[in-house]
């Protein structure tokens, strides 16, 4: 998304900035880098406060019904008794 704003962003702010193409160059650079920090800020905020799964998965109830049974999640499959 930050390639395709850079790329049509570039002629509203040439014109913003009245023909100065070097400074609309320099602006636009700024934003992309600003769009990224904004996205790793907001990934890392995520991971940061979101629970620990291997605490919430030991608390609730496994869906075993058997030793055979299919797994309901692919984490179900990974902490299957058999393995």
């Amino acid at each position: 998304m930050a390639k395709t704003l850079h790329k049509r962003g570039r002629i509203f702010l040439v014109d913003a900035f009245h023909g100065h193409q070097e400074l609309a160059d320099s602006i636009n650079h700024l934003l992309v880098v600003g769009f990224y920090l904004i996205n790793v800020g907001y990934v890392a905020f995520a991971l940061k406060s979101t629970p620990n799964p291997r605490k919430t998965r030991k608390s609730r109830k496994k869906p075993w019904r058997g030793r055979h049974a299919a797994p309901t999640t692919f984490l179900d499959f990974l902490d299957s008794p058999d393995s």
